[in-house]
């Protein structure tokens, strides 16, 4: 069960209004928070929580919901209802409250996200892989520029990869390569273009294919240079061509690349310590 809520939340505080609660924020957070380590409790021990406790514990979520709807934390409020369900194993009514939730948050790309994420994990934890496999398309076919959605198609690769399924693995990972390019293709200088190269890089790597990952990362470099640091970036392409590919003069070039451009980076200590490994 995917646990990002504590991060969507601060994500969501900038998309969501507080307006319209009469009490202050630490109140209600304080409220919010005891409702919680109730919620907490289930999810320790789901199975020998009885479903009486389960729906006390929601009925108090379905309160503060009703009580500060415009607040953020009401919408944390929503997954906490959503995820009790799920682990208690009552699909249907988790659904039913992911797909309300659909619907009521349709203009905020970013927690719709979530959501389907959400419901395609609920599939897969009732073992129907082929249905949860066209939900966790959905998330970055219709939310590509999320978070979530540019990490669902690696997703997916590394699912097949956990059931030692080589062959539908790498059939997930090209897919989702020739996904990421679609992304780059429509927005080329976008967060999320960058994002897409990283995660380019990582499905090469899933497969071993050291070769086309450095001139990802080379293009990825050339690209962004003038936008954001690239000093991670050359290290990683260092590593990669030392450790990989068996190449130290590109290896080293990256690395006095890195010294050069990068003088004041953390990364600096590390490359020169690297350097005096190679030949």
């Amino acid at each position: 069960m995917p646990r990002r809520l504590s991060s969507l939340v601060a994500v969501l505080l900038i998309a969501c209004a507080c307006a319209g609660c009469m009490e202050d924020q630490y109140s209600l957070e304080r409220g919010f928070w005891k409702i919680k380590k109730q919620a907490e409790l289930v999810f320790r021990n789901p199975k020998a929580t009885p479903m009486k406790e389960v729906d006390r514990v929601i009925g108090l979520f379905d309160g503060f919901i009703a009580r500060y709807p415009k607040n953020v934390l009401a919408l944390s409020s929503e997954f906490q209802v959503a995820r009790l369900y799920l682990v208690k194993e009552e699909y249907d009514k988790g659904r039913q409250r992911l797909k309300r939730m659909l619907i009521k948050y349709k203009k905020l790309p970013v927690v719709c996200s979530e959501i389907q994420h959400l419901n395609a994990t609920s599939y897969q934890m009732q073992d129907q892989w082929a249905t949860a496999l066209e939900e966790f398309k959905k998330v970055y076919q219709q939310y590509s520029l999320t978070q979530r959605g540019l990490e669902t198609p690696l997703y997916i690769g590394l699912y097949y990869k956990s059931k030692v399924e080589p062959d539908k693995m790498i059939a997930a990972l090209n897919e989702a390569i020739e996904h990421y390019y679609s992304v780059i293709q429509k927005y080329p200088e976008s967060a999320a273009a960058f994002r897409s190269y990283a995660m380019i890089t990582a499905a090469y790597g899933l497969m071993k294919r050291w070769p086309e990952a450095a001139q990802n990362i080379s293009v990825m470099i050339e690209k962004f240079k003038d936008k954001v640091p690239m000093d991670r970036a050359l290290f990683d392409l260092a590593v990669l061509y030392r450790k990989e590919l068996k190449d130290t003069a590109r290896a080293r070039a990256a690395l006095l690349r890195l010294t050069g451009d990068y003088p004041k980076s953390k990364l600096v200590k590390l490359a020169n310590e690297l350097l005096k490994t190679l030949k």
